[in-house]
């Protein structure tokens, strides 16, 4: 078979029901130069079944032991991609019929390597509950609104090079960053390349109780640990005071939740990792107030 123009990599575990929604939403795309590879991560339900069952000859079944990492997951997707183009989409999501028509049209309009979208939240019956139009920037400045969630880009809209993936060394899977490690992928992206931004909502991410960011203990230091990892790799002056400061909010945030449950020691811990720039801010003296009531 020739190679086609884009990979779909839809990642899953033990989410059957959902998932025929996602394949249903690829399978309408009005772009037709494209395989679907979903990776099941050893689901104990009928995903197997189901996908080896379809009759697009598109679409393709990678198994593996279960590691409960989507990073993982969605690497191992990437790694068997015969596209020049990457795009993801979990197993919960949607994507509108022209998502990878618009996008692959903004990428050669634009000799762009990379893109990404607007997208909604929507709820079990699927209503909206809120849009994310992604607004236009001009190329000096994505980064830095990136970096401050200005621009958001949704993994589920993310259509990139694979070799771009591959500079970036693909999705961390690194434990701490479990649920983050697409915002810390997007982060890498806009480093090294400016996006092809496509203004429409042409993803739904579904709110719903399975949804795998609500099974995260501590999003907050989730996501300091990603400004964490941004820094560690380098970038401008101001860049990196961007993510000094988000990493200190975020880890002030983190503290604050500590302190919900008690765990005082490990509240001062990050407040004192955080004095630069935290001291700037008044939230995070008025942590420390929290952190003097626990103690006395």
């Amino acid at each position: 078979m020739q190679d086609p123009t884009v990979t779909v990599v839809i990642p899953t575990f033990n989410r059957l029901a959902l998932l025929r929604e996602a394949v249903e939403s690829v399978k309408a795309q009005t772009f037709h130069d494209w395989e679907l590879l979903v990776v099941d991560d050893g689901s104990t339900d009928q995903t197997a079944e189901y996908v080896q069952a379809e009759q697009d000859q598109r679409i393709d079944l990678i198994r593996s032991v279960h590691c409960g990492i989507v990073g993982a997951v969605r690497n191992l997707g990437v790694s068997h991609a015969r596209g020049r183009f990457v795009a993801f989409l979990d197993s919960d999501d949607l994507w509108k019929p022209t998502k990878l028509e618009r996008q692959m049209t903004a990428l050669k309009s634009r000799g762009a390597q990379w893109s990404y979208t607007g997208y909604e939240i929507v709820g079990d019956s699927g209503q909206s509950l809120k849009r994310f139009v992604a607004a236009q920037f001009k190329e000096a400045t994505i980064l830095y609104k990136l970096l401050t969630t200005e621009a958001s880009a949704a993994v589920g809209s993310v259509l990139v090079a694979k070799g771009l993936i591959d500079r970036c060394g693909g999705f961390s899977t690194e434990p701490a960053l479990q649920c983050r490690e697409d915002h810390d992928l997007v982060l890498c992206l806009a480093t090294v390349a400016y996006p092809a931004v496509v203004s429409e909502v042409l993803v739904a991410v579904r709110e719903h109780r399975g949804r795998t960011t609500h099974s995260v203990s501590d999003p907050f230091l989730r996501t300091a640990t990603v400004y964490e990892r941004f820094m560690e790799r380098g970038g401008d002056r101001k860049s990196m005071r961007i993510a000094r400061h988000m990493m200190a909010r975020h880890m002030i945030s983190s503290a604050r939740l500590d302190l919900s449950h008690g765990q005082v020691e490990d509240a001062v811990m990050k407040l004192r990792n955080t004095i630069r720039p935290g001291w700037c801010s008044a939230r995070w003296w008025w942590t420390w107030t929290l952190v003097a009531r626990a103690w006395f």
